[in-house]
């Protein structure tokens, strides 16, 4: 068969014409990588919970802000400088006006080593994965990629790679991922800009370098650099990623921040100071990783409690979840809220509480003695503690209600003078008590006495209130009255006021002395009497001159002569109404010097009774009627010349004769009112 020769020019002409477009074609896409399925991500492990993470040291000059944790390790935290760290109160982290995170380093507290050495090793881990990648493009442009646009894919140069004044685009889709494999140094020109479109992040960019990599002054970068060697940021330069190295970095006015921790799904969990940690208190904070935006941090526990920060701090303190134990173990997961919306929950991380803690008295309570029924004790506060119970000799107990870690002893009855009682104390949180902390002991003092006071060594009628000194803790007092021989007779108060009416001793004679001893009921047991004290029943009273005063009974009351004639004859004339005071009405105030002047006496029982005093005096005013019934009681704290007001309009008083007693930190009086129209 022949074959045409004409037609075999033919054929030649159009396989050149072909292979000429074909070359042709190559030269005009100078600038843009041909374009390949996406590699995978580099797997950067726990080393993605840094922003900076350097094994020999992090150093910054100039005002540098960084979003994000830094870290270092295995060179402990002096390598960390420029940013005058201040270590936070768990020891586990240390914070910095430059830093919106926390500094973390090899010789901070458990568990802060441990997750640094699994975080650096992730570190070089992720570098060598990032090296060995099979490579879509190999020496791309030599090494400069100044005015290049890449597609997505896996980048290799045996070289040097620089990005000069003009920059690079990098362009694909949201999931596109880049891989720049340099087995030399990464240099970025001054004012450089790496310019992302087409939906790139800055989280799917990986730059493996082996050499130095050198951002200039100005230059924007992004991406996540993974360098064996230092990381060099010049004044101004910025990044949006990671900048991991396995020797050191450096930062001048640095700029760094992690658009990924958004770009992914804006998930966050407990942050590497607080996941997996043991021994929290419930006064500890935990904290999460902190996600741009964020206006709420919520916190959910496994025990199904929840707590929600309400501001955008990344914190919590445990003490706010009430149902924690100490000694529990609890899965936390946090959501970040992002214009009202909370995210998905990041990975559940684990905490556990420490043992629940032991108290017992502090040390100024522990061994204390010389105490009373009034005095205070108090133990060593618990966090997160409600309530507190303080055991005495391992049978009676007082349980407080409320969150304060002390008690009144008088709030149990049966405490008595001048013995020793074994103390414990345990804690009640997250709804269990604790166990009994170390026994304390406390001693009260010698049991203190009372005896009568203004009526002492006094003439008295049968129908006298007589008064005795107040017991710390005494809630019943005992008056024993005697006249030396046949006459003996006791009354006992059914409250904790010490005093008494002789109307309760039947028998008593006008014109015979008697003996009076007081006891008082303090925890259980009677103390002693105190000191005997004389009474003179009726006869003549000795006023201030030494001139004899008449003593009557009349409306059951010790009063003048001449105002028994006036309330007995029921002739209270305007006159008598409208008098100045009349202090020498009263029998007490003839025989002995009052500390206080009560006026108008008479007074009427519409209007206002004053008592000034003349010494500054701290104590209770208590007005009564003949029978010893109190119609009003006040506690006072005067000055000197200071007056107290009674109002009578509202005690529905009837005419006659009241008692009214002053008793003072210094003195105590007594004083009878007259009470008229």
């Amino acid at each position: 068969m022949k074959i045409s020769t004409q037609n075999s020019k033919k054929n030649l002409i159009k396989f050149k014409s072909f292979i000429g477009a074909f070359l042709m074609s190559a030269v005009l896409i100078p600038n843009t990588a041909i374009s390949q399925s996406s590699p995978a991500p580099i797997n950067l492990g726990t080393a993605a919970n840094y922003v900076v993470l350097a094994k020999s040291g992090i150093s910054t000059t100039g005002t540098t802000a960084i979003t994000g944790h830094i870290g270092v390790s295995p060179n402990n935290s002096t390598s960390i400088t420029g940013f005058g760290l201040i270590l936070h109160s768990s020891g586990r982290f240390a914070t910095s006006s430059l830093l919106n995170g926390q500094a973390y380093a090899a010789d901070y507290a458990p568990s802060t080593p441990s997750l640094l050495t699994t975080a650096v090793s992730d570190m070089q881990t992720a570098y060598t994965e990032a090296a060995g990648r099979p490579a879509d493009y190999n020496e791309l442009h030599a090494g400069n990629l100044t005015g290049q646009t890449l597609s997505t894919g896996v980048y290799k140069w045996t070289n040097t790679v620089s990005i000069d004044a003009g920059g690079v685009t990098i362009s694909g889709s949201s999931t596109d991922v880049w891989i720049f494999e340099i087995a030399d140094n990464l240099t970025v020109a001054n004012g450089a800009i790496v310019t992302l479109s087409g939906g790139a992040k800055a989280s799917n960019i990986f730059w493996q370098v082996a050499g130095q990599t050198t951002l200039g002054t100005t230059s924007q970068f992004k991406g996540n650099v993974l360098c064996q060697t230092l990381i060099d940021m010049q004044n101004g330069s910025s990044i949006d990623g990671r900048v991991l190295a396995q020797t050191a970095v450096t930062l001048n006015a640095t700029s760094i921040s992690n658009s990924g921790l958004s770009a992914l799904g804006s998930s966050t969990q407990l942050a590497l100071a607080s996941c997996g940690t043991t021994g929290f208190l419930r006064s500890s904070y935990i904290y999460a990783t902190p996600i741009e935006g964020a206006g709420n941090y919520k916190f959910t526990f496994s025990n199904g409690q929840t707590f929600t920060t309400g501001n955008y701090k990344p914190q919590m303190l445990l003490n706010n979840i009430s149902g924690l134990q100490y000694g529990q173990t609890y899965g936390v997961t946090v959501q970040a809220q992002i214009g009202g919306v909370f995210t998905t929950a990041g990975a559940v991380c684990s905490i556990t509480l420490a043992a629940f803690p032991t108290t017992q008295l502090t040390t100024l309570s522990c061994n204390a003695t010389g105490l009373t029924p009034t005095s205070t004790i108090y133990c060593n506060a618990v966090a997160g503690a409600t309530k507190y119970q303080f055991v005495f000799n391992g049978v009676t107990s007082y349980t407080t209600t409320n969150d304060s870690p002390r008690m009144a002893l008088n709030s149990i009855s049966s405490l008595q003078y001048g013995q020793t009682y074994a103390v414990t104390v345990k804690a009640y949180a997250g709804g269990v008590w604790g166990t009994v902390g170390s026994s304390c002991d406390i001693t009260l003092t010698t049991a203190p006495t009372s005896q009568l006071t203004t009526s002492c060594g006094q003439s008295v009628t049968k129908t006298s209130i007589i008064y005795a000194s107040r017991i710390a803790g005494g809630y019943r007092y005992r008056f024993n009255v005697t006249d030396g021989g046949t006459y003996t007779r006791s009354f006992t108060t059914g409250n904790d006021f010490p005093q008494t009416s002789l109307t309760n001793f039947p028998g008593l004679l006008d014109g015979q002395s008697y003996v009076v001893t007081v006891q008082a009921y303090v925890g259980g047991v009677w103390g002693v009497p105190g000191a005997p004290c004389s009474i003179f029943v009726g006869g003549l009273l000795r006023s201030a001159n030494n001139e004899e005063v008449a003593v009557v009974e009349n409306n059951n009351e010790m009063i003048s002569q001449e105002v028994a004639q006036v309330i007995t004859d029921e002739m209270i004339t305007e006159e008598v109404k409208t008098a100045p005071a009349v202090e020498e009405t009263s029998a007490v105030n003839v025989a002995t010097k009052a500390e206080f002047r009560a006026y108008p006496n008479p007074v009427s029982k519409s209007s206002v009774l004053n008592i000034s005093f003349n010494t500054e005096e701290i104590g209770k005013v208590i007005l009564t009627d003949i029978t010893g019934r109190i119609i009003t009681e006040q506690n006072f704290n005067t000055n000197l010349n200071s007056v107290v007001e009674i109002d009578l309009a509202d005690k529905k008083l009837d005419n006659g004769i009241y008692n009214l007693s002053i008793i003072g930190n210094k003195s105590t009086s007594q004083k009878t009112i007259v009470v008229v129209e």
